[in-house]
């Protein structure tokens, strides 16, 4: 969950890129006590810049989906049937890759944020 972080912030047009968790019921999960969650990340874009099919076009690019867990799982969230069916023609084709609405976000901790660039 941190090796995309990077990748889109250097992406013209993103203006936000946080890691967290979603996906799941559980209310305010953290890294040690997970259970229904996905680790995933929260991309913030300027539209006018950047298009969430490009978005979804990087992510296709650098993500390499393997049958998994509910943690560790490859997914795509969407916030909006128009998204869901750009969703759906980009990775809909990829295997272990799951689309589905967006439920909550929850920020994970500050240990987790930007944890590459401290490497």
């Amino acid at each position: 969950f941190w090796g995309p972080q990077p990748e889109f912030k250097r992406l013209h047009g993103v203006e936000r890129c946080v890691v967290g968790y979603t996906g799941g019921l559980e209310e305010n999960p953290s890294y040690s006590e997970m259970k229904d969650h996905t680790e995933g990340y929260l991309v913030e874009f300027d539209k006018d810049v950047v298009s969430y099919e490009e978005i979804l076009e990087k992510w296709k690019a650098i993500t390499s989906p393997y049958p998994t867990d509910r943690q560790y799982r490859s997914a795509v969230f969407f916030a909006n049937a128009k998204q869901e069916a750009i969703a759906r023609a980009i990775v809909g084709d990829m295997e272990h890759v799951d689309i589905e609405p967006v439920k909550r976000f929850y920020l994970a901790e500050e240990r987790h944020q930007n944890f590459l660039d401290r490497l």
